[in-house]
């Protein structure tokens, strides 16, 4: 009588912790994607880089995506990312060379995306429009990036 009133309580907390840590569960999965067009003094602008990042609480954060600017400045990106402790906090990067005189480095800086944007499914269809987004503008936080 034990045994089966042990195994009653215990499939159900299994059951439980299968479906909260299943990676087919799209509870914990979490999506965004931004577009728009780059320009450099309002000339379209071609293989700008951009990246979608996650904040993270500890360590460093986490590249989801990635993806250039086509000939006419246009990009667009999608990623979807697991949470299991924490927020998502989206966030994308810029790394140009629209008006810069060193040539060794590039231009880069960061915005954050609006939790509106932010989609609790495998896939983004809410697209953060970022419209258009000139270069030659110096942000205050705008760092310069060398690669190495």
């Amino acid at each position: 009588m034990m045994f089966y009133f042990t195994k009653i309580l215990f499939l159900p907390i299994v059951f439980t912790l299968i479906d909260c840590c299943s990676s087919t569960s799209s509870k914990n999965i979490y999506s965004i994607g931004i577009k728009g067009i780059f320009t450099c003094n309002g000339v379209p602008k071609d293989n700008v880089e951009i990246q979608l990042y996650d904040k993270s609480i500890i360590g460093k954060d986490k590249e989801i995506a990635n993806g250039v600017s086509d000939p006419k400045g246009r990009f667009g990106i999608r990623a979807n990312k697991k949470i299991i402790l924490g927020n998502f906090e989206p966030y994308y990067v810029v790394i140009h060379n629209c008006e810069n005189s060193n040539q060794l480095c590039k231009r880069k800086f960061s915005e954050k995306i609006n939790k509106k944007y932010i989609e609790n499914d495998f896939k983004a269809y809410n697209i953060y429009d970022a419209g258009v987004i000139e270069l030659s503008t110096k942000r205050p936080k705008e760092e310069k990036y060398c690669n190495k």
